[in-house]
């Protein structure tokens, strides 16, 4: 490739290119860029090909803004520019484009181009012109140039025309007895038609057009059927009561300031008693057919969730009183019903029977008694509570038990948990009923579970005599299946199911073996590439981890890319290396030759290249070295890699100095996360303890260290520790040689206090998991989280990560962290304003990004003992709470745990400063 002039190589790439061979024409137009990173052809191609191959690269704006950059006078450079911007919804910069190619040629494409730009601006009058002249310019076209350009002007329309279309939809609506939906409609189509700018002064029309409407469609009394329509504290705020039956109230919320989409949590009063909270959750056709979006602005409150304490005073008929919302957590008023609650209205609500008209507020549920009263014997509406039941619950409906279940009662009362049972299962405090009955006569057949550890449907699908017997699980088993040691929960399924597939790690890894034929950089190939980037570079940093880091989203993968960046600035070449051959331990080739990498150059990747052409091609620079270059070695894992090339290629570079990240405890244990079996945190006993003797990794662990002081005893190693605990279990629990230990944390959090503590957005706490689903970062509990107190109203549960879970009561919302968007997770927890991260690593976390992460998002921390830096975290800035295992982590969101911990992390707010990372690295240096 370079004896070919730059013209001959991307005709090359080119003919490629045209006969579809899109991976060799990429791979070979990158290749080519190293060697004419000038010319404007090769940076237009690589953007081509990326969409052609219909890959949504972030690089193919970087590659048309550098080909436009070099020559700003190829007008399809500037047009596939504009398209680009236009599509990433960069509109300024696309219609700048678009208007540069005009004045220099009136081109269709480019008249066309502009109008999609204004009218995503919402510059209709404009865009229908530049639609216009595209009509005028292209006849041909003209049958869909003028449907597009219609659309266009319907847009233009005056208000008034607007109003006049929709008098049908609310005609329809008034023959169908639907009078409430006149007033939602006529307040939103307002915003609807011309969104947040004049929404204020149409809303002031909406009294004056209501009568005139009603009037058109013969409507008699208009004054009744009042709209109902009131503006919160706030301007922009709308809503009002559509209706209050049997059913509860309902009505809907509007702000315009918003989006469509989002739901508002409502505190709904009557004068100043709270009847309940409500969200606003539910989409609303017309609505949404005005906007041309889901729009979320109903809400309903049952009468059977309204809960109310004090009194009201009914027999003053004089007294008007107000039925109002709340935004909650704000000052923000709204009231919802135009005219003052009537002492008329309010008796004919109580039919409902939410409010004792005789001047008492009912409880919440209605008192009924099963059993009949005997004569004349008083009728209790209120039945004392069973012994052992919570102190806030009363039963009031008696369930009758024969002789053989009250037996039955007595015998797992003691095992019984009332206050898990009634969290987990709303219904039953709902009807007010005795707990252990209910399970007994009710509970066990619906598959309920008695206590937190115990699962009935479990017992019974493992316990076939028992199932076929027809006797209650918890009773068998509290009187006779634990001593016959009956499995009676799935040991947790995760665990058994974890134990019965273990592996050795080296068994493990015969099965990540792949066959490919990727082709191979040869040494004149690799020898070009590096004198073209040393001629650039004063010094080289060969940097070593487990996979392609420019190419990944997780911890280390992001530390690598920084890490280039900081190196890059200073003058550093940046060598990337990775196994080609992914495994879950090191390689034991027992040659260098054998292995391969994958290779990039400054972020760029050159292929795969074998052990042996690397140390012969570093042997010769190495053999040229003028003395003024750093060399340095940066290890940040060793996953898949083989310690013979390592030593190789450290012999053959010559290097000044070699670094090595603790981002995990891979050079104690093969096991990196130090999870005895997968399962418990193991505390890296010594390997002819027993503790470790009754490991599966035992075996490999032995072979492991072997090796790591094979390297450790010829490499000087300085370590970085991203935390102190990290550096602290490495000096504890290895034997290992070693230069130094220096503590370099990714991020730093700065602790501030607030003038005035957050208001929560909403009345539910939610409660999130970040990343993999998988055992040891704490899934499984948090699943059980879930399970526990999905249904009870006061929690919602939320994964935030790639893979969908797909269980009940969890909402799984997709993040995607990268160099480029390196906040992703931060700006997701805010957006769904998250309140509480558990964070359940059983394994010592040396960082733990996520956890920081959700301090700045707003969201306090629930952490296992054993998180390790999450825990340093947490006693340091006093900012979570702490569970030992699971009973405790249920008993947290049971009790008032949580809610004190919120109530506290109202008052600070964090901020996430850059940490020093590998810069220390050139502070040593230097």
């Amino acid at each position: 490739m370079n004896e070919k002039t730059a013209i001959q190589v991307f005709g090359d790439i080119k003919a490629l290119f045209h006969d579809n061979k899109l991976d060799d024409a990429l791979e070979m137009a990158e290749l080519a860029l190293q060697l004419f990173p000038d010319e404007a052809e090769g940076h237009y191609l690589c953007a081509e090909i990326y969409r052609q191959k219909g890959i949504n690269n972030d690089q193919i704006l970087g590659y048309l803004s550098r080909a436009y950059e070099l020559d700003s006078h190829r007008i399809e450079y500037i047009g596939r520019l504009a398209e680009r911007c236009f599509m990433e919804g960069k509109l300024d910069l696309a219609i700048s484009y678009y208007q540069e190619i005009l004045s220099r040629e009136p081109v269709v494409w480019g008249y066309i181009g502009l109008g999609n730009a204004l009218e995503m601006k919402g510059e209709f009058n404009v865009a229908a012109l530049y639609f216009q002249r595209a009509v005028d310019l292209n006849p041909n076209r003209s049958d869909a140039l003028l449907a597009r350009l219609e659309k266009i002007r319907l847009k233009q329309l005056n208000t008034l025309i607007v109003i006049d279309e929709y008098k049908k939809l609310i005609s329809d609506h008034l023959d169908d007895g639907q009078l409430f939906d006149i007033t939602k409609l006529i307040a939103l189509l307002y915003a609807g038609i011309c969104e947040t700018t004049e929404a204020a002064y149409f809303y002031q029309k909406v009294a004056e057009l209501y009568e005139s409407l009603l009037a058109d469609y013969g409507v008699e009394n208009p004054q009744i059927i009042h709209p109902g329509i009131t503006q919160s504290t706030r301007e922009g705020q709308y809503g009002c009561i559509r209706s209050v039956n049997e059913e509860g109230i309902r009505g809907w919320f509007f702000d315009m300031a918003a989006e469509p989409d989002a739901p508002v949590a409502l505190d709904i009063f009557l004068d100043n008693k709270k009847l309940g909270t409500v969200v606003t959750d539910t989409v609303d056709t017309y609505v949404s057919a005005i906007y041309g979006v889901p729009v979320r602005c109903e809400f309903s409150l049952k009468w059977s969730d309204v809960c109310l304490d004090g009194q009201f005073d009914f027999h003053d008929k004089t007294i008007k009183h107000l039925l109002t919302c709340q935004v909650s957590g704000t000052d923000q008023y709204l009231l919802v019903m135009a005219d003052p609650v009537t002492l008329e209205l309010l008796e004919e609500w109580s039919k409902y029977g939410f409010i004792d008209m005789s001047g008492h507020i009912s409880d919440r549920y209605e008192s009924t008694a099963v059993t009949d009263t005997a004569e004349g014997e008083e009728d209790e509406a209120v039945v004392e509570p069973v012994a052992g039941l919570i102190a806030d619950y009363v039963v009031t409906k008696i369930i009758e038990l024969d002789d053989g279940l009250k037996y039955q009662y007595e015998k797992i009362k003691d095992g019984f948990d009332i206050s898990y049972y009634l969290t987990k299962y709303p219904e039953v405090r709902k009807e007010q009923v005795d707990p252990i009955a209910h399970y007994l006569t009710v509970g066990a057949a619906k598959g309920f579970d008695p206590n937190l550890e115990f699962e009935s449907k479990y017992y019974l699908d493992n316990n076939h005599d028992v199932k076929d017997s027809g006797v209650n699980p918890f009773y068998h088993y509290t009187v006779s299946g634990r001593y016959e040691g009956r499995p009676y929960k799935p040991y947790a399924a995760a665990e058994r199911k974890t134990l019965g597939t273990l592996q050795t790690l080296e068994s493990r890894a015969k099965h990540w073996l792949t066959r490919d034929r990727n082709p191979l950089v040869g040494k004149s190939i690799l020898s070009l590439l590096l004198d073209k980037f040393l001629t650039d570079s004063t010094s080289i940093v060969l940097s070593v981890s487990h996979d392609n880091a420019m190419s990944g989203v997780g911890g280390i993968q992001l530390a690598i890319q920084q890490e280039l960046e900081l190196f890059n600035a200073e003058g550093y070449l940046y060598i990337h290396l990775y196994p080609k051959q992914p495994l879950p331990i090191l390689d034991f080739a027992e040659t260098a030759r054998t292995f391969y990498y994958g290779m990039s150059l400054n972020g760029t990747w050159v292929g795969f290249v074998s052990s042996d052409c690397l140390v012969e091609v570093f042997s010769d620079y190495s053999a040229n070295y003028s003395g003024d270059k750093e060399w340095l070695m940066l290890i940040h894992s060793l996953l898949g890699c083989n310690v013979d090339s390592l030593l190789a290629l450290h012999s053959a570079f010559k290097f000044n100095q070699a670094y090595l990240w603790l981002h995990d405890y891979f050079m104690i244990c093969p096991q990196y996360t130090l999870l005895r079996n997968d399962i418990t945190y193991c505390n890296a006993p010594k390997i002819d303890k027993a503790g470790c003797e009754i490991c599966v990794y035992h075996d490999d662990r032995v072979k492991h260290l072997a090796q790591f002081e094979t390297l450790f005893g010829t490499i000087p190693f300085s370590l970085i520790a991203p935390s102190a605990v990290a550096a602290q279990i490495f000096v504890d629990k290895t034997t290992l040689p070693y230069k130094n230990v220096v503590v370099s944390p990714h991020r730093y959090l700065e602790k501030t206090l607030l003038p005035v503590p957050k208001a929560k957005k909403h009345p539910e706490i939610r409660v999130a998991y970040l990343g993999q689903l998988v055992g040891h970062k704490g899934w499984f509990e948090f699943e059980k989280l879930a399970e526990t107190f999905g249904a009870s109203g006061k929690y919602k549960f939320y994964v935030f990560g790639v893979n969908n879970p797909e269980v009940k009561h969890i909402t799984h919302l997709s993040v995607h962290v990268s160099n480029t968007d390196p906040d992703a997770m931060i700006t997701a927890l805010k957006d769904n304003a998250i309140d509480v991260v558990v964070l359940g690593s059983k394994w010592p976390e040396t960082f733990c990004f996520t956890a920081h992460e959700a301090l700045v998002s707003g969201a306090a921390l629930v952490a296992h003992k054993d998180s390790g830096n999450v825990v340093a975290l947490i006693q340091q800035y006093e900012c979570g709470q702490i569970y030992d295992n699971i009973q405790q982590l249920v008993a947290m969101f049971s009790g008032g745990a949580v809610d004190q911990l919120l109530e506290a992390s109202k008052a600070y707010t964090y901020t996430l400063k850059p940490g020093v990372m590998s810069a220390c690295v050139l502070e040593n240096v230097n």
